[in-house]
């Protein structure tokens, strides 16, 4: 999610409030918001609690990476609340767990480099703001994967990758994808990888929160976080690799695991300070580097012209980053948000 803070704390020195001398932010986060359509009433009291929920977190822009149809996130645009970007459905194939999701379209087959033509064409047509591709064993094969990165990069959109293992992270990088989602759960992306694609392999939103819930709710052996989830943000951090902070929150019942809104943003920046990045950097991931990583450049920093988007917190992150729950005061837009 992208949002701007302005950031306080209480000095126990002075017990006077002083400001910290950090770059404006904005939390990235991947998020499904919901599934259904938005034109019924149960539908939209569930996303605006949702937006209500984020914004408490101090989440002012939401990257959301998978909700259908996209009419769903049009309903999401209110004044005051979080402001919703996204892709609209993911670009899969047949069989995959996506596919199996309750009112997914055919339509987002990209079966063949013609239809994963079709499938860009489709998301920019309706709003799309970058196009996601749900990469699985089963496929797209890499021939429509590069299809879908060219029509995409013709259009002016960035490509976003759902990749959980090492070869699955292989054709991401092999297609040209701009940004991929997830690490693996297989094994780590170690240096060997990291030379190999030095010259693509730039900015990276990890959802170690997401691999962690995964392996905590399958049963899976711990290494496969820590080693390899884990084990790659360190690697990738070492390198060089611009690490974004993202959570992959959502309330689908097609996912093995469901980071709830906001509070798992926090989360991600515990674990990304765990995985070796400072509070700074973990700070920077999920504001000013989020906001320019995805190409909004009107947020993620204090400055003029830039939306008014503030969060004031009560102690300092970049000491101990679980004070970015501190909390006071939210602004979006300009707007002042009830946190109650």
């Amino acid at each position: 999610m992208a949002l701007a803070h302005c950031l306080q704390w209480s000095s126990p020195a002075t017990s006077s409030r002083m400001p910290i001398p950090l770059e404006q932010m904005s939390w990235t986060a991947a998020a499904v918001i919901c599934s259904r359509a938005s034109s019924t009433p149960t539908a939209m009291s569930h996303l605006v609690l949702i937006l209500d929920t984020m914004l408490k977190y101090g989440i002012t822009t939401a990257l959301d990476m998978g909700t259908f149809p996209y009419s769903t996130l049009a309903a999401c645009k209110m004044s005051g609340k979080t402001d919703v970007r996204g892709t609209g459905a993911a670009g899969t194939v047949d069989g995959t767990a996506l596919s199996m999701a309750p009112g997914f379209s055919p339509e987002s087959f990209i079966d063949s480099p013609e239809a994963a033509r079709k499938f860009v064409d489709a998301r920019v047509a309706e709003g799309a703001d970058y196009i996601k591709l749900f990469l699985d064993p089963l496929g797209p094969d890499l021939e429509s994967l590069i299809a879908a990165v060219e029509a995409a990069h013709q259009k002016g959109k960035l490509v976003i990758s759902h990749a959980t293992s090492q070869p699955l992270w292989t054709t991401a990088e092999e297609a040209g994808v701009d940004i991929p989602c997830h690490t693996p759960l297989d094994k780590p992306i170690d240096a060997a990888f990291i030379d190999q694609y030095r010259d693509t392999l730039s900015h990276v939103v990890p959802t170690l929160i997401m691999m962690q819930s995964i392996v905590n709710n399958t049963g899976a052996p711990a290494q496969a976080y820590t080693a390899a989830a884990e084990g790659s943000v360190t690697n990738l951090h070492k390198a060089g690799v611009t690490i974004l902070a993202g959570s992959d929150a959502n309330t689908a019942p097609f996912v093995p695991a469901n980071p709830p809104f906001g509070d798992s943003l926090h989360d991600e920046l515990e674990l990304l300070v765990r995985a070796g990045l400072s509070p700074a950097d973990a700070l920077r991931g999920a504001t000013s580097l989020a906001a320019s990583s995805f190409g909004f450049h009107d947020r993620g920093l204090i400055k003029m012209g830039y939306r008014a988007d503030l969060v004031l917190l009560g102690a300092d992150p970049t000491t101990n980053i679980q004070n970015s729950r501190s909390i006071k005061k939210v602004w979006a837009a300009g707007v002042q948000s009830n946190l109650s």
